[in-house]
């Protein structure tokens, strides 16, 4: 996708999106487990909102950003020059989600 917002709701299975400029926001249904996620933007943030008893392994990174967790086993590194990473795993760890910014931010929110 290229120059569009993109806004998914009630998200189950696996998810793979890829997209060149705008938001991109995700909300996974409340049906557990999730399914694996791999979104990968180039210009503009990135939003997951995820289920408070989702279990997951997380591995994102930004390169020019910051990155936000409301979920806690998730360490947020931020390794210079406007680079952040944040990896851990939540709940069973069930689900891989691989989230990857060039120039966004990177927020993991609760639902």
């Amino acid at each position: 996708m290229r120059s569009k917002e993109v806004h998914l709701e009630d998200v189950s299975g696996d998810l793979e999106l890829e997209s060149s400029n705008g938001e991109i926001e995700v909300h996974a249904a409340n049906k557990l487990p999730l399914g694996k996620m791999t979104i990968t933007g180039r210009k503009g943030d990135i939003t997951l909102v995820l289920p408070p008893n989702a279990g997951f392994q997380l591995d994102a990174t930004t390169h020019k950003g910051d990155i936000e967790s409301d979920f806690g086993g998730i360490k947020v590194d931020s390794i210079g020059g406007g680079t952040a990473k944040a990896t851990g795993s939540v709940g069973n760890g069930s689900a891989r989600l691989v989230i990857n910014a060039s120039m966004g931010d990177i927020k993991i929110s609760k639902s």
